[in-house]
């Protein structure tokens, strides 16, 4: 390849797509390929309701999902975007579907494809990932959840599970599947993973020793503050989010491109005016309930 660039520092950007897969992921769903989310159920699902199909809706009530992901990253909770040598989950109609969810053309969308790994000063980069993320995880949406879900229902049982949220997981790729309620959208209810350390005997009547608005808190009421506080972050926050590949599946790209300019690590602004309000109404919140709970 020639070609002839005004003077300056340039980087040059090589983008393929193709089957790439984590070594310990290599058999693991393409939740953007329906086929590949169907293979799943004929494998796994179909064989139980051949051998068990009488106890179906009696003593199988349904099956649970335990933390689906798109598996594009190695156990890392930090899987977003800038991340370089990043894998992300792809499939070739993806930049027509950004296109329309951006309005950007095709062509912008394809330049601007090195954004996924690298921060580029341009007002089109939000609007390409945030596109992007709304893209796949509507994928996962209607090719995992609500196949799995549909195959569920119309066999008589229900269809149950979780995703990982460690770490804002639900809201990235990698170990999450980038949108917590199209993951479960499927779904006849949300499941619950309990872990076995975490079932404690009398915690809800366990008074916490911090010294909370003047006086002692309680320590449920803590963690439900702290998890209203983190759920509504996640879902006002949905479009700053992470992004990756998918194991057995496409990953990203194309053609060759070039940027000029300098480059930064890509971060995430939190909407500081919606969370210094949903503190305040926490904080008046705890105040109100906290005369009614005894030490």
């Amino acid at each position: 390849l020639r070609m002839t660039l005004p003077a300056g520092v340039w980087r040059v950007y090589y983008i393929m797509s193709g089957k790439y897969s984590k070594q310990w992921m290599e058999c693991y769903v393409d939740m953007l390929d329906p086929e590949s989310c169907r293979a799943m159920i004929d494998g796994v699902y179909q064989p139980h309701y051949e051998h068990f199909g009488e106890y179906f809706g009696s003593t199988i009530a349904g099956f649970f999902s335990d933390e689906p992901n798109f598996a594009n990253d190695s156990g890392d909770f930090h899987s977003t975007f800038g991340k370089e040598g990043m894998l992300f989950p792809w499939r070739d109609d993806l930049p027509e579907r950004i296109s329309a969810g951006s309005g950007l053309d095709r062509e912008r969308v394809i330049s601007l494809l090195p954004a996924f790994w690298h921060g580029i000063k341009s007002r089109d980069v939000p609007a390409l990932r945030t596109a992007y993320m709304d893209a796949v995880t509507k994928a996962v949406r209607e090719n995992f959840s609500f196949q799995l879900g549909n195959w569920c229902r119309e066999h008589g049982v229900m269809y149950i599970g979780h995703v990982i949220e460690d770490m804002e997981t639900h809201m990235r790729l990698g170990l999450g599947l980038g949108h917590f309620f199209r993951a479960l959208d499927g779904q006849d209810m949300a499941g619950c993973d309990v872990v076995i350390q975490q079932i404690m005997p009398g915690l809800a009547d366990i008074d916490h020793t911090s010294q909370l608005f003047g006086g002692r808190g309680h320590l449920e009421l803590s963690y439900i503050a702290g998890e209203v506080n983190h759920l509504a972050l996640k879902i006002a926050l949905i479009h700053h989010v992470a992004v990756h590949k998918s194991d057995g599946a496409h990953t990203c790209g194309s053609k060759i491109h070039s940027h000029r300019g300098s480059y930064t690590s890509a971060t995430y602004q939190e909407n500081t005016t919606f969370r210094q309000s949903l503190l305040a109404f926490l904080a008046n919140l705890l105040q109100q309930y906290m005369p009614a709970i005894s030490p």
